[in-house]
């Protein structure tokens, strides 16, 4: 996000060639999450014949791209294709980080593909890493433990149920982390699942070190990643505000669907 300031009762009188600011919704928000990283937003996307990018809005003049084509449709990504996004352009914290995303009503299958929200780029099996999946049948939430891209392994947090194809209205999920204390995962804004997992990130956490969407298909909304555990109790009120706005913005029910 940029900053600028406001100056009421200034006259200019020629403002020919000067930038303009547009101010949306998420502005109110999202600007006051200040370790804001990665802020991705479908409405804000290049969607060509020839090139499919998503702008970071998190970041100066960065477009996270695309190795797949998508549309968007009613404030949703609708992938279609074998797609991630790459250059995403936003460092994260290894030892304090929040992960929030809206996942679209229903479920469509890749195959018999893991649908990997956001994975490290590398395919390191050995060290810790952001590495958050949905299983092939939209049934089950998992955190695994490292890049490893099984079906199945070893896993960070208790499994979820979370029966996507169930699902009437847009989900939001936060996972939030930090080395202080551990692990948890909200979905509609309560708790699901924690755990007492307090590793730090090994591998994958550099600007450009991780992909985004890897193999999703569907519908899916707005990511962002906090370089903060919003779990804290000093960020409650941040977290609340974030959860309250998107899930107004999609209709979400609070809680599990």
């Amino acid at each position: 996000m940029r900053s600028y300031q406001v100056v009421h009762g200034v006259d200019i009188k020629n403002t020919n060639g000067l930038p303009v600011i547009t101010r949306i919704d998420d502005d109110d928000v999202m600007g006051n999450a200040t370790e804001l990283t990665v802020y991705l937003k479908p409405d804000y996307s290049n969607v060509s014949a020839d090139k499919f990018s998503v702008r970071n809005m998190a970041q100066f003049r960065t477009h996270a791209e695309s190795e797949g084509a998508f549309n968007v449709d009613n404030g949703l990504f609708e992938i279609y294709q074998n797609s991630l996004l790459k250059n995403v352009g936003g460092p994260i914290n290894p030892d304090a980080w929040t992960l929030f995303f809206i996942k679209g009503p229903g479920w469509v299958a890749n195959d018999q593909l893991v649908q990997r929200v956001i994975m490290g780029a590398s395919g390191n099996e050995s060290d810790i890493a952001l590495n958050v999946a949905i299983s092939q049948n939209g049934v089950l939430f998992r955190v695994f433990e490292t890049e490893e891209r099984t079906v199945e392994g070893a896993y960070r947090l208790p499994e979820v149920d979370v029966s996507l194809a169930d699902r009437a209205s847009p989900s939001l999920f936060t996972l939030t982390f930090s080395t202080k204390y551990g692990m948890q995962l909200r979905d509609g804004g309560q708790i699901v699942s924690q755990s007492d997992d307090k590793r730090p990130l090994g591998t994958g956490f550099g600007a450009n070190d991780y992909q985004i969407f890897y193999a999703c298909r569907g519908s899916w909304g707005e990511l962002g990643i906090v370089n903060a555990d919003l779990s804290a109790p000093e960020n409650e009120v941040l977290l609340k505000s974030i959860e309250n706005f998107l899930m107004g913005l999609h209709g979400i029910p609070a809680g599990p669907q």
